[in-house]
């Protein structure tokens, strides 16, 4: 099943994805594919996703990026309580794909629409030894200029 995202009338078919584990990223210079692990419980959601999504088991959410599109990435930390202080990591579209591929545990916690920005929100909670440096960013924040964006459930 396939549904895209209608702006105008703010339909994001995304609410099933919360909490929902990232697999991979994928980036082929106009296009974002993020691919995550579904399990969408008849306990967790309400009969009418349940019936609709509860089938499937990976999600496919496909952005294609206007020509020359802006980009923003960012691994964000929460605020140290000992030391008061935020900290952000911006980073570039390669950067970006090969962190989130590293990363062994990150789930998908909400996406945003504005005029021509599509943002995606993920919480990061484990990266391999490889990024263990990378430990102290708590969320990801991913915009992106968009010509569409679409959810493949399958």
């Amino acid at each position: 099943m396939t549904e895209k995202l209608n702006a105008d009338k703010m339909v994001m078919p995304c609410g099933p994805l919360h909490d929902q584990l990232l697999l991979s990223v994928k980036n082929d210079g106009n296009k974002i594919t993020f691919t995550f692990d579904v399990s969408v419980s008849k306990n967790d959601y309400s009969d009418e996703i349940f019936n609709k999504c509860g089938a499937f088991s990976k999600c496919d959410m496909i952005i294609e990026l206007k020509k020359d599109a802006l980009i923003d990435l960012a691994f964000e930390t929460a605020v140290n309580y000992k030391t008061n202080k935020y900290q952000g990591l911006e980073l570039d579209e390669r950067k970006f794909t090969d962190y989130m591929n590293y990363c062994e545990r990150a789930e998908f916690l909400d996406c945003m629409v504005g005029e021509t920005m599509f943002t995606v929100n993920f919480s990061l909670m484990k990266f391999t030894s490889k990024y263990r440096k990378l430990k102290k960013y708590s969320s990801c924040r991913a915009s992106f200029e968009y010509e569409s964006v679409s959810w493949n459930w399958y």
